[in-house]
């Protein structure tokens, strides 16, 4: 009153107020009471208005996140990390499952292809959700063999059933798991025919593919023998 303020206050009969709160730095976002107290003056009589403090959420960022960039089809799973500058777990998903499933942390090779692997974190009440990352895995697909196998005739015989197998399956697979709708199976010839003279001709694989092999070809041989005649 009489236009005083603070200054005129004074300072041997006077002690300032106190304002407090039970949060801390690490206190979780939410509304705490900030309260006032504990003040005097010769003059006047001090009457409380306590207040609020509100802690809101925060920033966080993933500070890391390591995948090799490159696999083969047949490798054992793919582990990853990551951090938070929250210490809040990392979610993870992959643009193309068929090629790389997301299990825990790791990632199941399922296919050749190309996949990108996302890394996401979507806070919480004190955490903001932190900025996305992602990395790209490049899977190559299997080098499998396809050994031809030797044949023989006689002269001016048919050219015998041309015949081969595969060599270098992984994950216990066989021809079987080849898929229908992205394989050709490879085929064997030969420039020889039926009237082809007595002698050793070549015996060529090619032409097969499949999603998660690349063939790579052995060739054989086919002998053709001088056939009996008769007087």
């Amino acid at each position: 009153v009489y236009d005083e303020n603070a200054t005129n206050l004074d300072p041997d009969d006077f002690a300032a107020p106190q304002v407090f709160t039970d949060a801390t730095p690490q206190s979780p976002a939410g509304q705490y009471d900030v309260n006032a107290t504990d003040g005097f003056a010769a003059n006047y009589h001090f009457v409380y208005h306590n207040a609020h403090l509100v802690i809101g959420a925060t920033g966080q960022q993933i500070t890391e996140f390591a995948v090799d960039a490159n696999a083969t089809y047949g490798d054992d799973p793919l582990p990853f990390f990551s951090a938070t500058t929250s210490g809040l777990q990392v979610a993870y998903h992959s643009s193309n499952p068929e090629v790389l499933e997301v299990n825990g942390d790791e990632l199941l090779i399922r296919g050749a292809g190309e996949a990108t692997i996302f890394a996401h974190q979507a806070g919480d009440a004190n955490y903001e959700a932190a900025p996305e990352l992602n990395a790209t895995v490049t899977v190559h697909p299997a080098e499998l063999e396809v050994v031809a196998h030797d044949a023989s005739k006689e002269y001016l015989a048919p050219i015998p059933e041309l015949t081969f197998h595969y060599e270098g399956f992984v994950y216990d697979e066989n021809a079987t798991n080849l898929d229908p709708d992205d394989f050709a199976a490879p085929q064997v010839f030969t420039t020889a025919n039926d009237q082809s003279p007595a002698g050793q001709y070549d015996l060529n694989a090619t032409d097969g593919s499949a999603a998660n092999y690349h063939f790579t070809y052995h060739n054989a041989h086919l002998v053709i023998g001088a056939t009996g005649q008769q007087i």
